[in-house]
């Protein structure tokens, strides 16, 4: 297999369980986008106020700065959801061994064990199954 086709492969199964990490993509990026919302609302108030108090003819293009902010909120959101993509997957691909492993298990193969990646999510939990599953093994 060539490098360009394990990396084709590496992107295929990035998403390795659709339904639980689009959960936790909508669920960061929802959250994202009504703080920036949110955020652009405040300097949009506070740039009117601030010119309103002082009267000061507005000499900000209020219509351009908005535009402005609005293609940050897009970027800012379109960030947060590669993020949270990354971040699902790191959960998830363990999510899918410990499946794999319970799977070989309660159909008899009770050598198998869970093998994570040195940075994934719960290879502290692994390492106790492992442990736990050799204990049982060896009584």
């Amino acid at each position: 297999m060539s490098q360009e086709q394990k990396n084709q492969r590496k992107l295929k199964n990035f998403i390795i369980n659709r339904s639980y990490q689009m959960k936790q993509v909508a669920w960061i990026a929802t959250v994202m986008l009504g703080l920036s919302v949110s955020f652009v609302t405040v300097v949009m108030t506070w740039i009117r106020a601030i010119f309103q108090e002082l009267n000061f003819p507005m000499v900000v293009d209020l219509q351009g700065l908005f535009w402005n902010l609005v293609v940050v909120v897009i970027l800012f959101v379109v960030m947060s959801v590669l993020f949270a993509v990354v971040l699902s997957h790191k959960t998830a691909g363990p999510m899918f061994k410990f499946q794999q492993v319970f799977t070989a298990i309660k159909n008899g193969d009770h050598a198998k064990r869970i093998v994570l990646r040195p940075g994934d999510d719960f290879v502290e939990v692994a390492d106790e199954f492992n442990a736990m599953m050799d204990k049982i093994l060896t009584k």
